[in-house]
């Protein structure tokens, strides 16, 4: 199995502002976000992590999100694919998460589950027109990134 490294991130406030003008689904609050699905040489793809809450459990299974465990399988955290938007390189902060134990859990889990985050990231970024309601339009996200 190929081996990923992702890694944790947070976003310029003022690229994320900015991006949302364009369209409403993109988060607004200033979260850690895993980057994880397409490298290019101009901006990565980046998925926001959510803290667990108790609607989540109720999400009906889909590629479009991926539930996060601690180690005694205690569901922790969220990450969501269906949000995930192009950020060009210099508006990343990588977090270090050696001294926070949720993320180092959080980490932990996506380590071990590396391919399936991979390839419902993918899923979602090419079917993104089927979960219109939910996803980023991400063509057109991109399109405003590389004018930013």
């Amino acid at each position: 199995m190929k081996q990923y490294n992702f890694k944790f991130y947070y976003i310029n406030q003022k690229y994320i502002n900015y991006i949302r003008q364009f369209d409403d689904k993109v988060p607004t609050k200033n979260r850690p976000y895993l980057g994880i699905v397409f490298k290019n040489k101009d901006y990565i793809y980046l998925a926001p992590l959510y803290s667990a809450r108790e609607k989540h459990k109720n999400y009906y299974m889909n590629n479009t999100f991926f539930r996060i465990y601690d180690y005694y399988n205690n569901y922790i955290g969220l990450i969501r694919f269906s949000n995930m938007i192009p950020v060009p390189k210099f508006y990343l902060k990588q977090i270090n998460y050696d001294f926070s134990n949720k993320l180092y859990q959080e980490y932990f889990y996506i380590s071990k589950h590396q391919s399936q985050i991979l390839k419902k990231a993918k899923y979602t970024y090419n079917k993104y027109n089927d979960f219109d309601n939910l996803c980023v339009d991400f063509k057109r996200i991109e399109k405003i990134c590389k004018n930013y």
